[in-house]
């Protein structure tokens, strides 16, 4: 009995010791447009990734609301099979989007694997999950192939606000909070693991695009899913989100912009969390012009995160945004 007793303490001590990260996470912010000029058609990427304004089905929470609610929705997001292109009346704000694109019904994965771009994160048919990304560098695993559950991932782009006085902001697409994580062999096919942990669906147009073949080395990274809407209770009340609205083929709206001011306050908690380590000056948990592929604050406090959480909801809501919590055909 005292043994066991013992054994208890030391789990709650290593609970209270997960400290998750908050990560910005730069991929490029590019929009797809069609094949070919007056086309209404984008076959799958095979050059580097980008950015489309898609329509789906899928559930979002609004101000007020207890439950998500069922909605044809538009986003941001990243989906590089084919999709069905209409073109959007022209803003003369830069950073609208030009195309709404749709995914395809029955969408095939053509024979011939290689070449063909992956999608990551995923939003799709179930929890968020993220597996390749910038978790390897140089045949190593980086940092992001070790997050802790709770961690907050902010995947977005760099952009250019004003030219001339060199403004930058970063514009998110995805807030994803790690639920759980299940570890992988790029040297193996983990076809078992991925149909068992998701989907062969996703095995196929997701894990095959980013490994086509197997590594002929070992290299250990992670599949994450994120947190749902209904995990939430379990994760601070945080949830994984993309900004959305109502389905509207007219103009659309642009991402939401984050600056590292935005977060001064939350990051001053962390450094007095964190007595006793040198930080450099204005640094914050986010860059406005990140020239490196991520920025990752380690040992981040839960009740932060959440605060960092909280005002990205609040910033995504205050620009008429609401939360899409899953995204189905």
């Amino acid at each position: 009995m005292v043994k066991t007793g013992i054994n208890s303490v030391r789990k709650l001590h290593l609970i209270d010791q997960i400290m998750p990260s908050i990560v910005q996470f730069i991929h490029p912010g590019k929009e797809h447009g069609p094949d070919e000029k007056n086309s209404n058609y984008k076959n799958w990427n095979h050059k580097e990734h980008r950015r489309k304004f898609l329509q789906s089905q899928g559930l979002y929470i609004a101000e007020g609301m207890s439950e998500p609610k069922p909605e044809k929705l538009i986003f941001w997001g990243e989906w590089e099979p084919p999709t069905k292109i209409e073109k959007l009346i022209p803003n003369e704000n830069k950073f609208y989007p030009h195309w709404l694109h749709s995914r395809i019904d029955k969408d095939t994965v053509p024979e011939f694997f290689g070449g063909l771009q992956n999608t990551d994160p995923y939003v799709f048919d179930g929890p968020f999950r993220y597996f390749l990304c910038h978790q390897s560098k140089d045949m190593s695993p980086t940092s992001l192939s070790k997050l802790d559950n709770e961690s907050l991932i902010m995947f977005g782009s760099n952009c250019l606000e004003n030219k001339k006085e060199d403004i930058w902001s970063f514009q998110v697409d995805t807030i994803f909070v790690v639920k759980r994580s299940n570890k992988y062999d790029a040297s193996s096919d983990n076809l078992e693991l991925f149909k068992k942990e998701a989907t062969e669906e996703y095995y196929n147009k997701s894990y095959l695009r980013g490994f086509p073949n197997r590594m002929y080395y070992s290299l250990v990274l992670r599949l994450y899913e994120g947190v749902t809407y209904e995990d939430r209770k379990d994760f601070s009340d945080m949830y994984s989100f993309v900004p959305c609205m109502k389905y509207d083929k007219s103009q659309g709206f642009p991402r939401i912009k984050l600056r590292s001011e935005n977060f001064k306050a939350e990051f001053q908690e962390h450094k007095d969390c964190n007595h006793g380590k040198k930080f450099k000056e204005n640094t914050t948990f986010i860059s406005n012009k990140l020239n490196t592929n991520f920025k990752e604050t380690k040992n981040v406090d839960k009740r932060i995160i959440y605060k960092v959480w909280q005002k990205i909801v609040g910033e995504s809501r205050s620009n008429g945004c609401f939360e899409g919590v899953n995204f189905i055909r």
